[in-house]
């Protein structure tokens, strides 16, 4: 009878990927060496991100900016190391989620380099190989079965990666991949701003929303949503409750949603005639706040 780790059988050659990230350089020798008697290795390239490396480990690993933070701080934001690799003996256990043998040497790299967490990455199985080759090389899974192909200069992150906000807004998952919220009854409300090409107003999830567009200042649409996220977690009563924030494709500009809350604005409440100093001591506490 066979043993849980060989439920699969003789399971047919796969790729795979390592991650070296900047503080793990110094292992490099050893684990090439050794990653030369386990598998074979297919191609070897140095990159690095080309956003904000916070907003790219975010983005990488879907996960909470607490945890992101950990990970830049433990990994480092400069160049990194990506290998792809052909295990020739796969090894799954019985649920066939994660191949054992790569599992094995993440382990066993992680410990030389001094962290047991976070300065390797390795692909667990076909699936994460075909998602994380697409996001740092910018080639398909398909395209290495055909000889390496050429890299892009820097990581291509996944098209429309939004952000929903909640009662807990950075908690795992705050950044997913997938298609941009649906807004209904999308109308133009502004046009030709300083910074934003837009403003619209429309329906998020029965909730009429104030919706920014700007392929001018993207990182000012991300940095708003991150902001006004913070706030209203901890004062849900001085900004509008954050909705959406999502990229169109390329990262050629950006969205944010918040909620609609009827009001004036500060010209047009100076317009009306004199203000009391008390008014003007909270229309300038606004203004630091944001």
């Amino acid at each position: 009878m066979k043993s849980e780790s060989n439920m699969r059988g003789d399971a047919s050659p796969e790729n795979h990927l390592f991650v070296l990230w900047e503080k793990a350089w110094f292992a490099k020798k050893r684990i090439l060496a050794d990653m030369a008697r386990e598998v074979e290795i297919i191609h070897a390239a140095e990159l690095s991100w080309a956003g904000d490396p916070i907003e790219s480990f975010l983005r990488f690993y879907g996960s909470a900016l607490k945890d992101a933070r950990r990970k830049l701080k433990h990994c480092g934001a400069g160049p990194f190391l990506v290998i792809v690799v052909r295990d020739p003996r796969p090894r799954y256990a019985a649920d066939g989620q994660t191949n054992q043998h790569i599992d094995e040497m993440k382990r066993r790299y992680r410990q030389w380099t001094r962290r047991r967490r976070f300065r390797i990455h390795a692909t667990r199985n076909s699936q994460e190989f075909a998602r994380d080759i697409q996001i740092l090389t910018g080639t398909t899974a398909e395209a290495w079965t055909q000889g390496v192909p050429a890299l892009a200069p820097h990581p291509i992150l996944p098209d429309w990666w939004v952000a929903v906000s909640g009662e807990q807004p950075f908690k795992a998952g705050f950044y997913a991949p997938g298609v941009p919220p649906k807004i209904e009854g999308l109308r133009t409300f502004l046009e030709g701003k300083y910074l934003n090409d837009a403003c619209y107003s429309g329906t998020f999830q029965g909730m009429k929303c104030f919706v920014k567009h700007s392929a001018t200042a993207t990182w000012s649409i991300g940095n708003e949503y991150r902001l006004a996220a913070r706030v209203y977690a901890v004062a849900p009563d001085v900004v509008p409750r954050p909705l959406a924030y999502w990229n169109a494709p390329a990262g050629a500009s950006a969205f944010v949603a918040t909620e609609w809350i009827a009001g004036a604005s500060l010209s047009e409440l100076l317009l009306k005639g004199e203000i009391t100093a008390s008014q003007a001591d909270g229309f300038a506490a606004d203004i630091l706040l944001m």
